[in-house]
């Protein structure tokens, strides 16, 4: 089970761990995280590759069919979520408390 306080998310295919090594991976290859983020809402495989990769610590050669398996709407919004980590510093974004 994923410990989301250090940045750990669970998903169809594994659980996707927030790592400096990730987020600049998933930086690098999107141009930014709102990049990567926009890219998953166009269902673009490779960056869900990429994701599931550096999440995983794996390839994307040996994740790809993991991927494309678990279908990508099932995906979607685990993969949000730890893109939203990695931006913030691999921990999950704070709650807004209302007054």
């Amino acid at each position: 089970m994923a410990d989301k306080s250090n940045g750990e998310v669970d998903t169809p295919i594994g659980t996707l761990r927030c790592s400096l090594a990730a987020a600049k991976t998933i930086n690098a290859v999107a141009g930014s995280y709102n990049g990567a983020l926009a890219r998953l809402g166009m269902l673009d495989h490779d960056i869900y590759t990429a994701v599931a990769a550096a999440g995983l610590g794996k390839k994307p050669s040996e994740v790809e069919d993991m991927v494309y398996r678990a279908g990508l709407v099932n995906l979607t919004a685990p993969f949000v979520e730890f893109v939203s980590y990695l931006g913030n510093g691999g921990k999950p974004v704070a709650e807004i408390v209302q007054p």
